[in-house]
């Protein structure tokens, strides 16, 4: 009787576990793409710093910080505004140098494993829209999110942070375990361990490298010799232009239309076990 009793106790427990364990993941699905479902145990971050430059033109711009999330947005002014959230303690700075705005926060430690026990910190940059010049934006566990800038370069760098981008003239980027979606660009060099990718529209350049994760382009007009490769993740291109087309996969399905052998510029897809489609 007790050992019924027991394993009655038992099949209950991990029922109600199960059931948990699908609701989080039902919640994480249904979740859109700005609003990420926050899991941390925390209080609402503060404003810790604030500053505004009035006319600012610099040809870099740099942030280097380690758990907070990067926001880059359109300004309605003339005028580069700075807000950055952050705990009750931590301290921000930025400066101008050598032709250089420099932003730079000092964090407490971040103890996350799967659930995060820290503020979800967040530095966002307003910044005019036709402002010409170079991001450099690093984040270890953080997200970065950038806005129309059409003239502008980006070299963003997350480890477990997601990197999304409106318009940009070139980016350079690489995420660990988060994935990179990207609306226009004209030059793209990115790699990703476990996340994917998603490309809207691009016309130049690309370098693509994933290890176990998707590549999914839309439009693609390719104008000078590029590449892409994934170990265990599939490609597919919807859409592009008349140019040469080599692929390759191990143990993946190809489904390629035809063609260029005679084009001048080459795009070469290689995947080790996943397959591989062009329309």
């Amino acid at each position: 009787m007790k050992n019924s009793t027991y394993q009655t106790l038992k099949i209950l427990i991990l029922s109600i576990m199960a059931i948990t364990l699908i609701g989080i993941l039902v919640l994480l699905l249904l979740d859109d793409e700005r609003n990420h479902f926050n899991w941390s145990f925390k209080k609402n971050p503060i404003i810790i710093y604030e500053q505004t430059y009035s006319n600012l033109i610099v040809d870099e711009i740099k942030v280097d910080v380690n758990f907070s999330d990067i926001t880059i947005k359109h300004s309605d002014t003339n005028e580069t505004r700075i807000v950055i959230y952050g705990e009750k303690g931590e301290q921000s700075t930025s400066q101008v140098e050598s032709n250089r705005l420099i932003i730079s926060k000092e964090e407490k430690s971040e103890l996350c494993f799967g659930l995060c026990f820290a503020n979800n910190n967040e530095i966002i940059l307003y910044i005019p829209k036709e402002i010409d010049t170079t991001f450099q934006l690093r984040t270890g566990s953080g997200d970065i999110w950038i806005d129309d800038f059409k003239n502008s370069k980006l070299n963003v760098q997350t480890s477990s942070g997601d990197i999304e981008v409106e318009r940009a003239k070139t980016i350079n980027g690489k995420s660990q375990s988060g994935d990179i979606e990207i609306n226009s660009i004209e030059q793209a060099i990115l790699s990703t361990s476990s996340g994917s990718m998603e490309l809207d529209d691009i016309k130049g350049l690309i370098h693509l490298e994933t290890n176990s994760g998707d590549i999914e382009i839309e439009n693609l007009q390719i104008l000078e010799n590029s590449n892409i490769y994934t170990s265990s993740g599939d490609v597919s291109i919807s859409n592009i232009n008349d140019c040469y087309i080599q692929v390759k996969t191990r143990s993946g399905d190809i489904n390629m239309r035809e063609s260029n052998r005679f084009s001048e510029f080459e795009l070469k897809i290689e995947t080790n076990s996943g397959d591989i489609s062009v329309r």
